[in-house]
């Protein structure tokens, strides 16, 4: 029994193997799941999450004990607060006596 082929994630429904030619790479799925409300959360520190009431913004949770209503008030985002850090390229300026500084 052969299994479905793999479609890239930017090509249509349609398009698999043959349609491009050759086997296409395929996107992996890292969605994270959303805590579920039990009515008592805990907030780890250096993260926020955005609570929706009906599906309209309610407010911010900030760390720490939080109490919401089960199956009114949903966790619609988790954010993370903590630092990232990015590499930039070192840079290069000539200065007015025109001296290299890298």
């Amino acid at each position: 029994a052969a299994s479905a082929p793999r479609r890239h994630f930017f090509s249509p429904p349609g398009a698999g193997h043959a349609a491009a030619g050759g086997p296409q790479p395929v996107m992996p799925t890292s969605k994270r799941t959303l805590p579920f409300n039990w009515g008592v959360r805990i907030v780890p520190q250096q993260s926020a999450w955005v609570i929706e009431r009906f599906g309209k913004f309610q407010r911010i949770l900030e760390p720490g004990l939080h109490f919401l209503i089960p199956f009114v008030d949903r966790i619609a985002y988790v954010h993370s607060l903590k630092e990232e850090a990015f590499p930039i390229p070192n840079q290069q300026a000539i200065t007015k006596d025109n001296v290299t500084i890298a």
